[in-house]
């Protein structure tokens, strides 16, 4: 991560490439985040996310680990944050509705690629599909949903999606689901001013302490 940061934008991998004996000892979700990191150095190079990251996606020559194929979906994601290109949307909703790809670290990095592509898009019809990845309650899936759902709508104040999560935040017993629920929340009223003032008081009051963090975001 430390690596990725110092080299964001630059495309410079050559630390990954020269130390991958290092690199290739991570498992599980530390290789998701080595994985991902690669997107974090190649922010800005949309055009050839897809290119860069083909070694680590399905049929790839490092594709044997679900984390790895997961990463790759976020890496991709964090390529193109915010340009909603309709062909990589494409690519993901393909993505989403392949059978092979139901795996949770998978789901996990396309639900978060998804939501950095149509970042602040305020797109309803994507939200209420990503919705349902959260209406799952798989934890790991609804984890990555409920930051997309926030994602999706930041800055929107929309109040049927404020209340859509507030319902189901009360619904869910599982930690991971409510902290993204409550931080989406937040995103949601990204720039509000006053008008969050009524949702912030709401969650302050909140038993859960997760959801009371919520509020000070």
């Amino acid at each position: 991560l430390t690596n990725s940061f110092s080299n964001s934008y630059t495309g410079n991998d050559e630390f990954i490439k020269k130390n991958m004996a290092f690199v290739s000892k991570a498992s599980n979700w530390a290789r998701f985040i080595a994985t991902s990191s690669l997107g974090v150095i190649n922010m800005g190079n949309g055009k050839k996310s897809r290119e860069i990251m083909k070694d680590y996606l399905p049929g790839g020559t490092h594709s044997r680990s679900q984390y790895c194929i997961g990463g790759a979906y976020y890496a991709i994601g964090l390529m193109n944050a915010g340009n909603n290109d309709p062909e990589i949307m494409a690519f993901f909703n393909e993505a989403l509705a392949r059978g092979s790809n139901n795996k949770e670290p998978i789901q996990h990095g396309i639900y978060l690629g998804i939501g950095l592509l149509a970042m602040a898009t305020h797109d309803q019809e994507l939200y209420e599909r990503v919705r349902d990845g959260i209406y799952t309650d798989d934890a790991i899936i609804g984890e990555a949903a409920g930051y997309a759902a926030g994602l999706i709508m930041a800055g929107s104040k929309d109040p049927g999606g404020i209340d859509d999560l507030l319902k189901y935040v009360h619904d869910t017993q599982h930690e991971k689901i409510i902290r993204a629920i409550a931080i989406s929340l937040a995103l949601i009223v990204y720039n509000a001013g006053e008008a969050a003032d009524s949702l912030i008081e709401q969650l302050c009051l909140e038993k859960d302490p997760i959801l009371r963090y919520g509020a000070m975001y």
